[in-house]
């Protein structure tokens, strides 16, 4: 009994120091492991085309417009506007005069894709036309 009523003061303090850097790292952690995202949604972005060299072919693509969905750090989706996202379809190897469903692809600012996830594109495909130009 004698060994707990020994340097009371000490224990005091070192409770006090233990529950004020319990209270600190509880704090952090809970900021570090539950990063604070936010969800933005941008509508009618166009929808451009990649890998087309066909002169005498016309391509269309319904719908030329999507909406999407991006999440992220707090911080850094503020700063994101419509025109950053860029969206498309590759028409790489396709041949001439049919049509295609084809996934809509996307590319945003370079540095910001750790930060950033594009979380739904609202259609997720469109549909390709290609079609002999008429003279």
């Amino acid at each position: 009994m004698r060994w707990l009523i020994n340097n009371w003061a000490f224990k005091i303090l070192s409770l006090i120091l233990s529950l004020v850097l319990w209270l600190y790292v509880s704090g952090e952690l809970e900021q570090g492991l539950g990063r604070r995202t936010e969800e933005i949604t941008f509508y009618d972005i166009p929808i451009g085309i990649l890998s087309w060299h066909g002169e005498e072919f016309k391509v269309k693509i319904e719908p030329d417009k999507a909406k999407v969905i991006i999440e992220g750090d707090r911080g850094k989706i503020d700063g994101i506007v419509k025109e950053d996202i860029v969206l498309f379809v590759d028409l790489g190897n396709l041949q001439e005069e049919s049509y295609y469903e084809l996934p809509i692809q996307f590319k945003l600012p370079q540095g910001l894709s750790e930060y950033i996830n594009v979380s739904k594109i609202i259609p997720h495909t469109v549909i390709a036309t290609i079609e002999k130009k008429g003279f």
